[in-house]
């Protein structure tokens, strides 16, 4: 039923505003914020994918810089509310 919703989209509106991806969305964070381990694995994920983000050689600094990326956005895209943070300390 949303991928139908998703095909009627109108053209030249983001995709990311439509109703059904939104509670799609929704749906993926409650179910990861409701398992403990899902959620541990998908703070892993993020933890991840950053440190690979932040490895790019110099000469594409200018296009991958860890600065410029915004982690609230790297976190949805991982079904998490809010960025994990990185404890002093603590191996990441």
């Amino acid at each position: 039923m949303l991928l139908l919703l998703l095909l009627q989209h109108k053209k030249g509106q983001p995709a990311e505003d439509h109703p059904a991806v939104v509670e799609l969305q929704q749906q993926f964070m409650t179910a990861v914020n409701e398992t403990p381990e899902v959620y541990r694995l998908a703070e892993d994920a993020f933890r991840s994918f950053t440190r690979a983000y932040a490895a790019h050689p110099s000469s594409v600094k200018d296009v991958f810089h860890v600065r410029k990326l915004h982690l609230g956005h790297v976190a949805h895209s991982f079904a998490l509310r809010y960025f994990p943070c990185q404890r002093l300390g603590s191996r990441v």
